[in-house]
């Protein structure tokens, strides 16, 4: 369940670890290195859009940016009316001007890009069935071609985050395999006990949980300030709220009594006592916690 991604992929794997424990030190080091050859890198991401099209491996990685906008508090991409292409194209718009904040972000989104119009990306008919090729170019360099663009577009975030020891038992801490554990149950929980956390939820004055939440987001960056973990954590929950509500959406306040009660499991040891209670009363009238 953790951490999230609707992917098997090693490389998505690899790629969702490191972006979970994504520093601001690293988050600098990637902008610099998405600078160097930038206008190559450019015209990969163009060819990489163009190949992918309308596939569902291009609806998928528009997705996931919708969703990547919203943990690392970038532009968002334009609506999900317009077609997929302009979707893909436009959270790089602009970029050329980025700081760096938002630029070591987008390396990330370029590695997705790359990733999923690789060969070896395990989505179902992953490529247009139709492509253009007017410039009738034989098989073997268009291969040629493929391999250069995956290279230049995944190139900044090998080069800075790549080898890593973050594992998925690791991604979150410790005691990152009792979080899942915590989810996986919730996402099979009886409509009565989501009614029991709910209403517990809603009992809770909306003041002391977002001062208690505040310091829940500090103490999930654990000790190496890796400032986009909690936003990581509470897509988990989002999922896991889907998954046990069997709504899409569903509401929010059940993500977010998910997202605090693995919050405390992970790093609750850093929390005050009051704020511990206040995170985990939903879960623990649920019978999710002791």
């Amino acid at each position: 369940m953790l951490p999230v991604s609707f992917t098997h992929d090693q490389q998505f794997r690899r790629l969702d670890l490191t972006a979970v424990t994504l520093t601001l030190t690293q988050q600098h080091q990637l902008a610099i290195a998405a600078r160097t050859n930038a206008e190559a890198r450019a015209e990969a991401r163009a060819r990489v859009i163009a190949r992918l099209g309308t596939s569902r491996a291009a609806d998928w990685v528009a997705n996931r940016w919708e969703r990547w906008c919203d943990v690392f508090a970038v532009p968002a991409p334009a609506h999900s009316m317009i077609g997929l292409e302009h979707r893909l194209a436009a959270p790089f718009v602009g970029s050329a001007t980025a700081d760096d904040r938002v630029t070591g972000v987008l390396a990330l989104f370029d590695a997705v890009l790359g990733l999923a119009a690789a060969p070896g990306f395990a989505m179902p008919d992953h490529r247009p069935e139709h492509r253009s090729d007017a410039l009738h170019t034989s098989a073997k360099e268009q291969n040629e071609q493929e391999a250069a663009d995956l290279v230049l577009l995944t190139g900044p975030w090998e080069q800075v985050l790549l080898p890593t020891l973050v594992t998925v038992d690791t991604v979150y801490g410790p005691r990152t395999p009792a979080a899942r554990h915590l989810l996986t149950t919730a996402a099979r929980l009886p409509r009565a006990r989501l009614d029991s956390l709910l209403t517990r939820r809603i009992s809770i004055d909306d003041q002391r949980w977002r001062s208690a939440r505040r310091e829940a987001v500090d103490a999930v960056a654990g000790p190496h300030d890796q400032v986009y973990a909690a936003h990581f954590l509470f897509w988990d929950a989002v999922t896991v709220a889907e998954l046990a509500a069997w709504q899409r959406p569903t509401d929010p306040l059940l993500a977010d009594a998910l997202w605090a009660a693995g919050a405390v499991v992970l790093y609750g040891e850093q929390m005050s006592a009051a704020t511990v209670e206040i995170l985990t009363s939903p879960c623990t009238a649920a019978g999710l916690l002791l």
